[in-house]
């Protein structure tokens, strides 16, 4: 775990004697957690790990290395990882600095270093910078404490070209000669993070089915002083390979406990099989006597499974209770994988919202909405500091993050007669 703590020091601009002093511990906001762990998206955008490690890493320097001034205090909390709308930006610094922006400070470099389990930031502000009244600093990235965020600078990219890898470069043979599932490839599926730090995805190919876990970075196990740029060597990846159990990863689903479902048909009999994701143990099987399309939308919800069948001309979603009985939902024309979202069954198709006769609630999607091609539904704010580029499917980091929070106890009165001098100590526990 992060923790941190600030000193804030004013002096006589003639006589160099300290004036004021302040010290404070500050809140770690979850913006390192979630730099370190990407959304879905940001694979499927084809975007390197070791790239985003490599513009992040040393924590303590790049993901760290910043600071941001605020007129008010802003609201305590962990999920607070851009400021408010109303929030006012009066100063800022990052590295060394010397041009002519009033707002900005400069990194002092002889009295920053390490310190036990951590490192100690100093940034220095002349008699003619950071004359401002504040009430909360803020660390931030050594590039956004660069750029600072007021009402003039819009929120910036950490780099300004979202970055791309080659899957022969990373995707290196696995050792027990499977390759890891290619998270850009459009025939590949996202299943979900069903353990902290691992994601886990699925392909199928040649009549069997490829499982990868990809387990992640946790800042918990993290040296702030670490350099993961050779992310590759860090990233722990777990192939699995199954056989014979469904006939296209389209039929993928996860239930709502947990398990994943898949479904195949052979010889006019639809076989449904559940495993569990993280042992990947064969947990249920269930057959049907019936023509089940096992190319489109499945599901499994509050006990009855969702499968498609073709008849007069169409494609329907069928709702199968245990016994094989049936009753058309009325969704027709069914693909990409379904999912369950906020208590409701999502079946992409051509159609709008549509409700069946037992009040379940069903969403159907337009484009290829659960597909390695992207095409997700964008929620900014619980990707943040990720923010997706609509225009082309990528993504970018917002390089003025909050990544700590340190509301004063008394407002900070600096004037063109004071120098200030402010000591950010960082350490893990």
């Amino acid at each position: 775990m992060i923790k941190g703590k600030t000193k804030i020091q004013l002096f006589d601009g003639k006589t160099g004697g300290e004036v004021y002093r302040a010290e404070d511990e500050n809140m770690v906001t979850n913006a390192i957690e979630k730099l370190l762990n990407p959304p879905v998206e940001w694979l499927f955008a084809g975007t390197d790990f070791r790239e985003l490690y490599k513009n992040v890493t040393p924590i303590y320097k790049k993901a760290l290395g910043g600071i941001m001034l605020w007129k008010d205090p802003l609201p305590e909390s962990a999920e607070q990882i851009i400021p408010p709308a109303e929030a006012v930006e009066v100063a800022h610094a990052g590295g060394a600095y010397t041009g002519s922006d009033t707002m900005r400070g400069s990194y002092n470099a002889n009295e920053s270093g390490k310190i036990e389990n951590g490192f100690r930031h100093v940034w220095d502000f002349g008699t003619d910078r950071g004359n401002c009244t504040f009430s909360a600093v803020t660390l931030t990235s050594l590039a956004g404490g660069s750029a600072g965020w007021s009402a003039h600078r819009d929120p910036a990219p950490i780099y300004d070209t979202p970055q791309r890898f080659s899957e022969t470069s990373i995707l290196t043979q696995h050792p027990t000669g499977l390759q890891p599932v290619a998270w850009s490839d459009y025939n590949a599926r996202f299943l979900g993070c069903f353990r902290k730090n691992i994601y886990t995805f699925i392909k199928y190919e040649s009549n069997g089915l490829t499982v990868t876990d990809i387990e992640t970075q946790n800042p918990a196990k993290i040296s702030l002083m670490s350099d993961l740029t050779s992310a590759l060597s860090q990233n722990k990846y777990t192939v699995t390979r199954l056989t014979g159990i469904c006939s296209s990863v389209m039929s993928a689903f996860v239930t709502e406990d947990g398990r994943v479902m898949f479904l195949k048909n052979s010889g006019g009999t639809a076989t449904v099989t559940f495993i569990d994701p993280v042992t990947k143990e064969i947990l249920e099987t269930k057959s049907f006597n019936r023509d089940y399309l096992d190319a489109y939308s499945t599901a499994y919800y509050k006990g009855n499974y969702y499968l498609a069948r073709y008849a007069d001309g169409k494609t329907y979603v069928m709702c199968v209770d245990e016994d094989g009985n049936e009753t058309n939902t009325g969704i027709t024309n069914p693909s990409g994988t379904a999912s369950v979202l906020g208590g409701r069954l999502l079946i992409p198709s051509g159609s709008s919202l549509m409700a069946s006769s037992d009040g379940i609630s069903f969403i159907a999607l337009q484009s290829n909405a659960n597909s390695g091609s992207g095409g997700f539904g964008y929620d900014y704010e619980n990707r943040l500091p990720f923010v997706p580029l609509s225009y082309n499917g990528s993504m970018m980091i917002l390089k003025n993050y909050l990544a700590t929070i340190n509301n004063l106890s008394a407002p900070v009165v600096k004037t063109d007669q004071q120098t200030m001098k402010i000591t950010y100590e960082i350490y893990n526990i």
